[in-house]
């Protein structure tokens, strides 16, 4: 089992990321995925989490998913939102951090997970930073984080996009 990282990253300029698509590997599939808080209290892809720096995590076993579940909303919360249920039999959990910044405007989301002809995962992901020019943003620190549950796989490879997206956008 290896984690395959693609640092196929692209600097979009401000306004480029209109009409985007994803990254899908020739002859792939796009893969059935759900938050891990849909229906909870704590909803992500959120600004807001106890991941300080830069991840991307394959989860595989409910203890991980545990303790990552407990660093994400770390100190955020009272009461703390439960974990939400994963099935590792069947399933497993992506994990996407973006690192700690000094202030709002910083954002990462997975775009989509492809299935590859040959049973492997590519997980595409966007750190999205607004330009600061004209904005005002909250001088509070953040740290952006997304995951989703997929299907097993043996191999996920993420797949990564940078841009900056203009104030008000």
């Amino acid at each position: 089992m290896r984690l395959g990282v693609v640092l196929a990253s692209i600097l979009v300029a401000c306004g480029g990321a209109s009409g985007y698509q994803p990254p899908i590997p020739s002859g792939s599939n796009a893969a059935a995925v759900r938050s891990p808080g849909s229906g909870a209290s704590f909803q992500l892809p959120t600004q807001e989490s106890g991941i300080s720096d830069q991840r991307r995590l394959v989860i595989r076993d409910q203890a991980a998913w545990v303790g990552t579940w407990r660093e994400i909303v770390a100190g955020r919360f009272s009461p703390e939102p439960p974990v939400p249920d994963v099935d590792f039999s069947k399933e497993m959990v992506l994990v996407a951090s973006m690192g700690e910044h000094p202030r709002t405007g910083y954002q990462i989301r997975f775009d989509g997970v492809f299935v590859r002809s040959d049973g492997n995962l590519t997980a595409a992901v966007t750190e999205d930073t607004t330009d600061p020019s004209g904005c005002a943003f909250a001088a509070v620190m953040t740290q952006p984080v997304d995951a989703v549950v997929v299907e097993k796989a043996l191999d996920v490879t993420f797949a990564e996009r940078k841009q900056t997206s203009p104030c008000g956008q």
